[in-house]
This record gives structure tokens, sequence and C-alpha cells, in this order.
């Protein structure tokens, strides 16, 4: 599924850019969702800020989450994870550009035991609280 926020006015009063998210619903429990994102645009806080704009936020997230929802679950850090990175086209000029389709992939990342440990915890902490 693909989002777009629109853009909005800065608090300069200047307009700010749309971003735009792909998501897939990979697993669900009671109060969470696992997804799969990809960022079509890629601005600062991107998944964070779109996911809270559509009223799902990330889970542990400080700034754009739901404080209650964070208590509640006894989790301390974003359950965040990327599980690959694509490097695309890397101007030649940039010192990164040795990583020019280059991807590099996390192998049984530890988001998923977290989030599974969120649906068999009747007490809602986590095996990742700390």
């Amino acid at each position: 599924m693909s989002q777009k926020k629109p853009a909005e006015q800065t608090k300069d009063g200047k307009e700010a850019s749309a971003i735009d998210t792909e998501y897939k619903v990979l697993a669900r429990n009671r109060e969470t969702t696992l997804l799969e994102v990809h960022l079509i645009t890629g601005k600062t806080h991107q998944i964070r800020a779109h996911l809270a704009y559509l009223g799902r936020p990330v889970l542990g997230d400080i700034k754009y989450g739901n404080r209650k929802m964070n208590e509640r679950t006894g989790t301390k850090t974003q359950a965040l994870c990327a599980v690959r990175i694509s490097f695309l086209d890397i101007p030649e000029e940039n010192t990164l550009h040795y990583l020019t389709g280059k991807v590099i992939k996390l192998k049984d990342p530890q988001i998923l035991k977290q989030f599974d440990a969120l649906d068999k915890n009747k007490e809602g902490a986590t095996s990742w609280q700390t």
C-alpha cells in the first residue's frame, strides 16, 4: 500500500514537500502490526512521522509515538529496524559512491522476536525493553 502525506506549511511559513511511503503488513497481533516499509522519498524521520500521521505510530517512539502504549508495553526504544538497505545511484563526487548498487541485508532481525513477545506476554513487557 502506498500512502502520501500532503505538503504542509513549515514553522517559517514555507511549504514543506510531500512524503511518499509504501508499506506492506507482514503480521498483526492484538495491538500492533509488523510492517515492511519502503521509502519513496527520503526525509528525516519519514517512517516515524508518516506512521504517526496515519494514526499508527512506531512503538517506542518518544517523539511521534503513543506514550501510554510505550509505558504499557515497557518499550523504551523504537521498534524500528532496517533489514535491507539498497544504495542506488550515488554521484561519483560523493565519498560514498563506492556503495552504488550495493545491498546490505540483516539476517534474522531481533525485531521479529520482539513482535512475537508482545502478543505472548500478558503483562505486555517484552524481552527487548532494556
